[in-house]
């Protein structure tokens, strides 16, 4: 008898709210709560081993979205599988606040969706403004962020799961500005905005927003510029010019400096990540793929994994678990995935081939 026969077989034991949660696989203190509430032992002990099973099928699943509408899903096993979803058309930009994913549906006017079953069901969500081109969000410390264009960048947020949104709040009033990236940390929201010229800018909350103080030389704007933070206070950006110019922050994006690390490395490959302790880089020379980290940004911290990407690869997303990291984005429009368990070798993930082209955008753990 599998789970799903049995739950139904006893749900009237249990109860109609434990039942529910269960079926809907819901796996919050709440439902944990009344499963271990059930007064028969025997169901109890069966719906709590059920729940346990499906906590640890989900820590081991790793989601990957990419702009063509395919959901990769693996168990960690160098294996991905395309799944369909229902919902919304395309779901690109994710952020995942307590188990629950928020993502944009680019090709339905950059509207917002939620799953609550791993990206394989989502529903249209309700926000204050209108929500313009180019959007992204992010999730932190329960409260969701979504920054857009529109004749400016403005921003919305949420301190309740997306049951109701404040704003709209200015970000950057310049009537072109666009926003670039959109990040954050156990103390901050940071994004890349402006229009001609750059800036970081920083916010706790999502309702104020407040310029970087200094940087060392004025970014030119561009699609290629990219932040990442770790757990703390280093923020660190990076952007395509002849090379990978880059700025480092220690503390909290209120000053950077340069970062020459990269004035020879050639060409940067589309982002930077922070996971398990490292920031990580991709850079170009000629078709060669160069994965860089460092555990701090700094200069003279980075280092090569000793690893080249597939080649022409582009790396633009990333994510990672205590126990091993990922990094994605495409070689010629063709989806790439690779994983390291220790930062330092690295190999391509098998994607199906029923889903050849595309963009990998963003990778969660949900």
């Amino acid at each position: 008898m599998t789970g799903i026969e049995y739950l139904k077989k006893v749900s009237k034991s249990m109860g109609q709210a434990a039942a529910a949660c269960l079926m809907s696989f819901l796996l919050t203190p709440g439902c944990i709560q009344l499963a271990a509430n059930i007064n028969d032992i025997k169901t109890k002990n069966n719906a709590l081993a059920i729940l346990g099973n499906l906590l640890t099928a989900s820590q081991s699943k790793f989601l990957a979205f990419t702009n063509t509408n395919v959901l990769y899903e693996s168990s960690g096993n160098g294996t991905w599988i395309a799944k369909s979803f229902s919902g919304a058309a395309r779901i690109t930009d994710v952020a995942n606040l307590n188990g629950t994913l928020f993502g944009i549906n680019s090709a339905v006017n950059n509207t917002l969706y939620k799953s609550l079953d791993n990206g394989v069901t989502w529903t249209s969500q309700t926000v204050s403004g209108v929500l313009g081109p180019n959007i992204y969000i992010a999730a932190c410390n329960g409260t969701i962020v979504i920054l857009y264009t529109n004749t400016g960048t403005y921003g919305l947020y949420s301190t309740n799961g997306g049951s109701s949104w404040s704003g709209p709040v200015t970000v950057d009033g310049n009537s072109t500005s666009l926003p670039y990236d959109l990040i954050c940390n156990s103390s901050s929201f940071y994004v890349v905005v402006g229009s001609g010229s750059q800036l970081v800018k920083r916010s706790p909350t999502g309702a104020v927003w407040t310029d970087t103080v200094s940087f060392t030389g004025i970014p030119v704007a561009s699609s290629t510029s990219r932040l990442a933070t770790d757990n703390s206070t280093n923020v660190f950006y990076v952007y395509q010019s002849t090379n990978a110019e880059s700025n480092v922050s220690s503390n909290s994006a209120v000053n950077f400096t340069s970062v020459t690390s990269f004035t020879t490395a050639g060409s940067y490959s589309g982002g930077v990540f922070y996971a398990n302790g490292n920031f990580f880089l991709g850079t170009f020379t000629g078709t060669s793929c160069t994965i860089n980290k460092s555990a701090s940004g700094t200069n003279g911290s980075w280092t090569t994994t000793g690893t080249t990407c597939p080649a022409s690869t582009a790396l633009r997303t990333g994510s990672s678990t205590s126990s091993a990291y990922f990094l994605a984005g495409d070689a010629g429009a063709v989806p790439v995935i690779i994983r390291s368990t220790d930062a330092i070798n690295w190999s391509r993930e098998a994607l199906p081939t029923s889903a050849a082209t595309g963009i990998v955008t963003s990778v969660v753990v949900p």
